[in-house]
């Protein structure tokens, strides 16, 4: 237990297959503007968020929605539903289309010689116009610092549409090596608009004051 990551023992802790979590310390973020949670505590925003220049809609419902922070975790700010739906619908198109293509690297490249384009724009093609991926696995191109999967999905060809119902995560900016616990620092690729929104967000947390 002293070797595993806070993460991993919070983790086994909620996913516990032989006993019902306890629950009792956890905060309904859904609810959390109602909450009555001693640990909860409300914030004012001294600085507007802003929408990026080059997005013609609006981002935010409100340039200084309400904030929360939570007791014991310093650097956590919680801000309830801060989105326009609009905002929300590019958001979820960038990061599931755009973000997820060369040069950031997602859970399948090591597995699999991954196209330039869109996972997403191939798989919305006719069936008789699809590619399979090539597998890594099969050609013996596969990383010295990756293990060998036990799934077989993984060690043949991949049509577009199968790689999308495996795709867990992508890495935005510098690039980091789950095998190896490292960053890649000579590799960096971030998207400028969502540059743009994040250090909006970073700006207008930065020095809240308490409500």
């Amino acid at each position: 237990m002293g070797q595993q990551t806070a993460f991993r023992r919070a983790e086994k802790q909620y996913k516990a297959r032989d006993r019902r979590p306890d629950l009792s310390t956890v905060i309904d973020l859904a609810a959390i503007e109602t909450s009555n949670e001693p640990r909860v505590r409300r914030l004012c925003l001294t600085r507007d968020l802003c929408t990026p220049s080059a997005l013609p809609f609006r981002v935010f419902t409100e340039s200084r929605p309400h904030a929360y922070a939570i007791h014991g975790h310093p650097g956590l700010i919680v801000i309830p539903n801060p989105f326009t739906d609009e905002s929300q619908r590019w958001l979820a198109r960038k990061c599931l289309c755009d973000c997820t293509q060369p040069p950031n690297r997602t859970n399948l490249d090591p597995f699999f010689d991954m196209p330039a384009a869109s996972l997403f724009t191939l798989a919305s093609k006719p069936s008789k116009r699809q590619c399979a991926v090539d597998s890594r696995v099969q050609l013996g191109i596969m990383g010295p610092d990756i293990t060998q999967p036990k799934d077989k999905f993984y060690s043949q060809p991949a049509m577009p549409a199968d790689l999308l119902e495996r795709l867990r995560w992508c890495t935005l900016g510098w690039q980091y090596n789950w095998t190896t616990k490292k960053y890649d620092l000579g590799a960096s690729a971030f998207d400028s608009v969502l540059n743009e929104l994040m250090r909006s967000i970073a700006v207008a947390i930065g020095n809240p004051a308490s409500a």
